[in-house]
């Protein structure tokens, strides 16, 4: 009745049987085990998805907001280079607000002093410049009559991959494109608008000083993570700033120089270009190869000699490699060493975004990443593929 009972009621769990004698146990029946599931793909997939769509949106959000996003992050790059100066002047004695307008106003006040010297050259440059390019072709035009096969290989092509109505279409093309001097006065009308939100936000990032770090930090919750924060805050600041700092006293002394080499070649305007250089050697690589063009192109319509002009891109090119190759190297060391190939593809993707000003700040950005990178465990194997 017990062994009935017991069978109808289907009581969970094992059920231990005595032992029998003189019979062999059978083997006992197989349990059936739950299998664990296969893991699958489709939340990897989805992550991976999500996370794609977000980086194409934000870089688009960058591209098209532009005017937005540039001049915040040249006042974030010009703020790790002050911001040391501001912290050296409190430590003197003076107030954070004292430090701030004494700093901000010395350098704005030099900025405008260097621009307000140069905006006469550079004018009149804008104003004959479209005739400087017709000269310019005229005398390139002359020296390379004597390669005449290139030439006629050159005509060739030209004649097979155009019509009489493909020829009058791009006439009409041509008389419609705005002149080269509207574009340019326009494009520093631009400039000067994000300069000055530039600047205004500059002041107030110098102004707050650490109180964003310190309201940031109380929101950890232990005393580790809280000095953790500020001793990589610490090392992002030191590093970029410094990195900066020396990058634009380089650029500086490079700019000087080739300013004093033009003079003594008689160059017209040699500070001009000595500035447009020291501006153009923050884009790597490219920035020589322009500044070698533009100045080829003036010492072309400023010299009856072409030997005379020759020698304008080759002092340039000489400066120019001693800077890259030795100063340059010297001062930074390996520290701050990139690899060329990810300079040209941020040259070229930062161009893309912001045009001119993503070009100039696309090193220091890629350099910024980089440290804060190597401060940072978890993202420490970036900054080692993005060095050299």
């Amino acid at each position: 009745m017990h062994e009935s009972t017991i069978e109808g009621s289907r009581l969970p769990g094992p059920v231990h049987e005595p032992p029998q004698s003189g019979r062999t146990r059978g083997p006992a029946p197989e349990t059936p085990q739950l299998r664990r599931p296969a893991p699958s793909t489709t939340s990897d997939l989805t992550a991976v998805a999500i996370i794609g769509l977000f980086v194409i949106a934000a870089v688009f959000t960058l591209h098209f907001a532009r005017a937005l996003f540039i001049p915040v992050t040249a006042a974030l790059l010009l703020g790790y280079v002050l911001r040391p100066v501001v912290r050296l002047l409190g430590k003197a004695g003076l107030p954070n607000l004292a430090g701030t307008i004494i700093v901000f106003a010395l350098f704005t006040g030099s900025v405008g002093a260097g621009l307000y010297f140069l905006s006469g050259p550079a004018a009149q440059w804008v104003r004959s410049l479209p005739e400087d390019v017709q000269q310019a072709e005229r005398k390139l035009r002359t020296v390379l009559q004597s390669v005449g096969a290139v030439r006629e290989a050159v005509d060739d092509m030209a004649n097979a991959s155009s019509s009489p109505g493909t020829t009058q279409g791009a006439e009409v093309v041509t008389v419609a494109r705005e002149p080269l001097s509207d574009r340019i006065i326009q494009g520093a009308q631009s400039f000067a608008v994000g300069a000055a939100a530039s600047l205004m936000i500059l002041f107030f990032l110098l102004a707050a000083g650490d109180r964003f770090l310190r309201r940031t930090v109380t929101l950890l919750p232990s005393v580790e993570q809280q000095k953790r924060l500020v001793r990589i805050s610490r090392g992002i600041e030191h590093d970029v700033s410094r990195y900066l700092l020396t990058t634009t006293l380089v650029n500086l002394g490079l700019g000087i120089a080739v300013g004093f080499v033009l003079f003594a070649l008689g160059m017209p305007n040699p500070m001009l270009w000595g500035a447009v250089v020291a501006l153009l050697n923050y884009v790597p690589y490219l920035g020589a190869i322009a500044g070698v063009f533009l100045l080829g192109l003036v010492a072309l319509v400023s010299f009856e000699s072409t030997g005379r002009a020759l020698l304008v891109p080759l002092s340039y090119i000489l400066l120019n490699g001693i800077e890259a190759h030795i100063i340059t190297p010297h001062i930074h060391g390996r520290r701050f060493s990139l690899h060329p190939l990810f300079v040209f593809g941020a040259v070229g993707f930062f161009a893309w975004l912001w045009n001119i000003p993503g070009a100039l700040m696309a090193v220091p950005l890629l350099t910024s990443i980089s440290i804060v990178c190597s401060n940072i465990n978890r993202l420490r194997p970036i900054a080692i593929l993005l060095s050299a």
